[in-house]
């Protein structure tokens, strides 16, 4: 019989397997403070568990469903790709990015994407299958670890990496709620953002379930036409209905929203597009990242120049949008926005 993988199980389904077999109900507590506290990634390193027991749980149970193949930094500006294998020999991979006080830790929510934006290396993946919930978690412990070796701290979660984090959602909730809980990881809600696409009723869903998570919504366009050609999958989801579930979720959470926008050369970039983008967010309670496109093999695109992007930024903030230009990050690794494709450089 496979294993089950223990992060993919929720209380009640491990306090069931531990009445089975003939154990007290402190042991799940136990358990949980080992793996998701203590960081431990095998059942032998829980010693306040009877040896039997441990030995019986290992018989049926792995801890990690997830396997760090490679790990690349990149000499630009230390950020990290981690490149992992799941059970079925899955490519996934996760980014660490510097901070001052830590690392955000970019992590990754389906096996490639099936959205299909063309200016983007995990879209030219298609869709091979969604995370479990063990899986999403499993990545978050053991970049955790990872980052403690290196006496650093994961500071911040961001779903942006392989995948559409809605298009997932019931494992994404799941494995969120398994890092926030206070029998969990005990990780500040705050401090974990989705990004989406924004299908039609995503983000009122995300509003409702996951009300204090941060949102991020990957725009790109300021029409529904050039939208439509940059994020194929939105062709049913205007931008008008997007906007207002945007504005709910602004006024339900008291957050602003952040919405990604990938400049690109004589596509998206023209001074009357920046008007446009303006007009469409005036009121709202958001910030706008200008994201220099990352080149990628397939994509028939080339990057913004200077010159239009900070013309783009200066119409946006003139008209009261705030408004930043990100900084790429790991672009020598592959690993920055847009680029993970689950590549082994070795």
């Amino acid at each position: 019989m496979a294993k089950q993988f223990l992060t993919s199980l929720d209380d009640e389904q491990l306090r069931s397997a531990l009445t089975k077999l003939g154990e007290p109900r402190y042991r799940l507590d136990q358990i949980l403070r080992w793996v998701y506290k203590d960081n431990v990634s095998t059942f032998a390193q829980m010693s306040d568990l009877p040896n039997e027991l441990r030995i019986r749980l290992a018989e049926r149970v792995s801890i990690r469903s997830i396997k760090l193949q490679s790990e690349y930094c990149s000499a630009e500006d230390s950020t990290r790709k981690l490149l992992f294998y799941t059970r079925d020999n899955h490519a996934i991979e996760s980014v660490l990015i510097p901070r001052k006080d830590g690392y955000a830790l970019c992590i990754s929510s389906q096996v490639g994407c099936g959205m299909g934006c063309p200016f983007c290396a995990t879209g030219y993946m298609g869709m091979s299958r969604n995370l479990e919930s063990g899986e999403i978690i499993d990545q978050f412990l053991s970049v955790r670890d990872h980052t403690r070796e290196m006496n650093q701290e994961v500071v911040s979660v961001i779903f942006m990496g392989m995948g559409e984090p809605m298009a997932n959602f019931p494992n994404v909730r799941k494995a969120i709620c398994r890092i926030i809980s206070e029998d969990g990881c005990q990780f500040g809600v705050r401090r974990i953002t989705i990004s989406t696409i924004g299908v039609k009723g995503w983000v009122s869903r995300l509003s409702k379930s996951l009300k204090n998570v941060g949102l991020a919504v990957s725009l790109h366009a300021p029409d529904d036409e050039l939208r439509m050609r940059l994020v194929p999958a939105v062709r049913n989801s205007p931008l008008a209905g997007l906007m207002q579930e945007c504005k709910d979720h602004q006024y339900v959470t008291k957050r602003r929203t952040t919405y990604e926008y990938v400049m690109l050369r004589h596509v998206n970039d023209f001074e009357s597009q920046a008007e446009s983008l303006a007009k469409l967010l005036q009121g709202q309670l958001c910030h706008v990242n200008l994201i220099p496109f990352n080149r990628v093999t397939e994509a028939p695109f080339s990057p913004s120049d200077s010159v239009s992007t900070a013309r783009f930024e200066r119409i946006l903030a003139g008209n009261g949008i705030p408004v930043t230009v990100r900084t790429p990050r790991g672009r020598d690794i592959d690993a920055a926005c847009g680029q993970l494709a689950a590549r082994d450089l070795t």
